[in-house]
């Protein structure tokens, strides 16, 4: 009986250090054996931001601890791997070589193939491993620095539909969530404070989106002046709710041109 590929994967591109084992089923389909998470949260919180140079530290300090437990959670011995995999890009260079080379000793000491992983493809094809997705598909990543529209074909297969022609939407809700004082990670807390207040106190313009044109997918997210005009620099108002709706509001913006992007596409 031919043994099951179990791959060891290795994630360190930004602020998270991660190493899952994947086994194929019986099925033919990915089986998350174990997948661990390290967060750096509180190591760059007060900077308002990820370090580079700390984070890198933090992936030299965690990722040995993090791999043993990986494995250890999976049930399966080290030598039952049958390749290393890791993102090899893109992301923060000084973190990326942490777990580039962490994978590639793993690889060699054990004699197996090593797997470079673009971690947005990465993203692309993650979908399958728990849902019945059959090509192609319209994608929508959202991770760190990148939101874009992929047409998903197959493995290697991709055509970009659309961008951000300004900032990511990550990168939007942070650096205006710096500006509102909000602490980081300011994602997640911006839509916190979004859901408590008045969505018609502030009506500041939102980004040109006309349903109407074909020409394309851009997307244009950025609300960083509006914000700092606005509502940072506006004494008069400290309704910090109100202020997060309309940060929070791109997202709305995301869901037109999806609907637009995939009824082009049938």
């Amino acid at each position: 009986m031919k043994k099951k590929p179990i791959i060891l994967g290795i994630e360190s591109s930004c602020d998270e250090t991660a190493v899952a084992i994947i086994e194929e089923n019986d099925k033919g389909q990915p089986s998350i054996l174990s997948n661990i998470v390290s967060s750096q949260v509180d190591v760059h919180k007060e900077f308002g931001g990820v370090v580079p140079e700390l984070a890198a530290r933090s992936h030299i300090e965690k990722i040995d601890l993090i791999a043993k437990r990986a494995i250890a959670e999976s049930k399966i011995k080290l030598t039952d791997i049958s390749a290393v995999a890791a993102t090899a890009g893109p992301g923060l260079i000084v973190c990326l070589t942490v777990g580039l080379s962490f994978g590639k000793a793993i690889a060699l000491s054990l004699k197996k193939p090593f797997i470079a992983v673009n971690h947005l493809e990465g993203h692309a094809l993650s979908p399958k491993i728990n849902n019945k997705i059959k090509f192609p598909y319209l994608l929508l990543p959202i991770s760190g620095g990148h939101t874009q529209f992929l047409e998903v074909n197959g493995v290697n297969n991709y055509k970009r539909l659309g961008t951000t022609i300004d900032d990511a939407l990550g990168e939007a809700f942070d650096k205006t969530a710096k500006l509102l004082g909000i602490e980081f990670p300011g994602g997640p807390k911006i839509e916190e404070w979004a859901k408590k207040g008045d969505k018609n106190f502030f009506k500041l313009p939102k980004p040109i989106f006309d349903p109407t044109t074909k020409s394309t997918h851009d997307i244009p997210i950025d609300r960083d002046d509006a914000i700092s005009k606005e509502l940072v620099t506006n004494d008069e108002y400290d309704r910090l709710s109100e202020k997060s709706i309309e940060i929070y509001e791109v997202a709305d913006i995301l869901r037109k041109h999806g609907g637009k992007t995939g009824e082009e596409l049938k």
